[in-house]
């Protein structure tokens, strides 16, 4: 026992006190040096790097054809407590 507590409280001060801290365990987050140079690629196609302007969308001729097919629903009868996290 008393040894998994130095255990503990030795891993406790590496991960929140050390210099090199998680950053250094498991590498900065552009290092690349572990992932093999095929995985490297951005495998996403470039969405990740695509600007939206929400005026060009909204004012597209094609979005602003779209219709609304179906009515809201609204549910009735829902049991429960308004905030669940109040105490009772």
């Amino acid at each position: 026992p008393a040894i998994l507590e130095l255990l503990n409280l030795n891993t406790i001060y590496f991960i929140f006190f050390s210099q090199s801290g998680l950053s250094g365990l498991f590498g900065s987050s552009n290092d690349n040096s572990l992932v093999p140079k095929n995985l490297q690629q951005d495998v996403t196609g470039g969405i990740v790097n695509l600007k939206l302007d929400p005026t060009t969308i909204l004012n597209n001729s094609v979005y602003r054809s779209l219709q609304v097919y179906a009515e809201p629903v609204e549910v009735q009868g829902i049991s429960g407590r308004p905030n669940p996290f109040i105490p009772f």
